[in-house]
């Protein structure tokens, strides 16, 4: 989108600050937002969203709807990535208290991220040591951007289904192997697989910042 186009959408959208409910940051753009984020855990998120709105491609609006979470991560306090949707189309912002209403955030797949089973899941192999990959981690529904804790010396993983957060064994952190697969977008990423077949994960790979 050239900066014109942003300069009108922008503008039109503006007309909402004047009326109605409180204002959201937004983005145009997914990787806007996890700068954002970045910049904020490192202290300089206001600098970097002044950059941004100042070439046209974040600003602050109304009548953005909550779709769900992207991302968790602490700065100074807990905060998110979220997706919302504005006039059929998705745009992204950082908030840090979700909408009333909102209890649980699941990863459910969302459209945009769907091209991520082309570009990395369906090529990712399962971490064998020091020896050569041979297992796919993904059977097309294990493998999602999910969030990633560490806590006492361990990595957890949280599982969408549930939401309960699984232990990620070293050997399947991609951080610790001699050829690690690293995060394709900022995000965390796991293949865990489903409640009924207990606490698993084949596969984990850390998101910036983590």
């Amino acid at each position: 989108m050239n900066f014109l186009t942003k300069l009108l959408l922008w503008s039109a959208l503006s007309l909402f600050l004047a009326f109605g409910a409180k204002a959201s940051p937004v983005c145009h753009e997914k990787a806007d937002v996890y700068e954002l984020a970045l910049a904020d855990m490192q202290g300089t998120g206001n600098d970097i969203w002044t950059q941004k709105v100042s070439a046209g491609d974040c600003a602050h609006i109304k009548q953005a709807k909550y779709l769900g979470t992207l991302w968790t991560y602490d700065a100074d306090k807990l905060s998110r990535t979220v997706e919302y949707m504005l006039w059929g189309k998705s745009v992204y912002g950082p908030i840090t208290t979700l909408p009333p209403g909102v209890w649980l955030i699941q990863h459910e797949g969302h459209a945009q991220d769907l091209p991520l089973h082309d570009t990395f899941y369906s090529t990712w192999l399962m971490p064998n040591g020091h020896d050569e990959r041979k297992y796919s981690c993904c059977n097309e529904k294990d493998c999602y951007p999910t969030p990633i804790q560490l806590k006492d010396g361990k990595y957890y993983a949280r599982r969408r289904e549930d939401g309960e957060w699984i232990e990620i064994p070293e050997g399947k952190l991609e951080q610790n192997q001699d050829d690690p697969r690293e995060s394709p977008d900022y995000q965390s990423h796991a293949c865990i697989a489903p409640p009924h077949l207990g606490h698993v994960v084949y596969c984990a790979t850390l998101g910036a910042g983590i």
